[in-house]
């Protein structure tokens, strides 16, 4: 499949980095390049997306450590108490040109949210408000997301 108008899709690699508990990475965030974070809750060899969010004029592990962040923790080791909780760090690229601007970092945030409508997210479940076209490709550690993700109008 092609989008129609080529010219107007945003094509967008996510490279998800390596899985790390949560508090480990609060000891030693090294999230210099990240756009995006999603929380994961692991318990055995399942996994559940809990949250989907994005970062650009801050770090991870600076907003991590913000109240409502702390808040989201605590409500879900109460409601998961078995399950361990991590982060993976998301780093985006355009290769076929474009640049990442908070507002493409925050389209495809939304458009990830209403795609996975991870538990702990309350924006963006019914409906993204995305405006432009985008072919998203998550690589490394994903989990259960979707390896692709297309948006707008498209034709094969």
């Amino acid at each position: 499949m092609k989008p129609v108008d080529a010219d107007q899709a945003y094509w967008v690699w996510i490279y998800w980095r390596r899985w790390r508990d949560i508090g480990k990475f609060l000891d030693d965030p090294q999230d210099d390049d990240a756009n995006l974070y999603a929380i994961w809750g692991r318990f055995g060899s399942s996994v559940s997306l809990f949250y989907i969010g994005k970062i650009y004029d801050q770090y991870a592990g600076f907003r991590l450590t913000q109240e409502d962040h702390v808040r989201r923790r605590k409500t879900l080791m109460r409601r998961h108490p078995r399950h361990r909780l991590v982060i993976s760090l998301g780093e985006m690229g355009m290769p076929y040109g474009g640049t990442v601007t908070r507002s493409r970092v925050s389209e495809v945030e939304r458009i990830l949210i209403f795609a996975h409508r991870p538990e702990l997210n309350r924006q963006n479940r019914q409906t993204h408000g995305a405006q432009w076209d985008y072919v998203i490709k998550n690589t490394g550690s994903y989990g259960t997301m979707y390896r692709q993700l297309h948006f707008g109008l498209f034709g094969g």
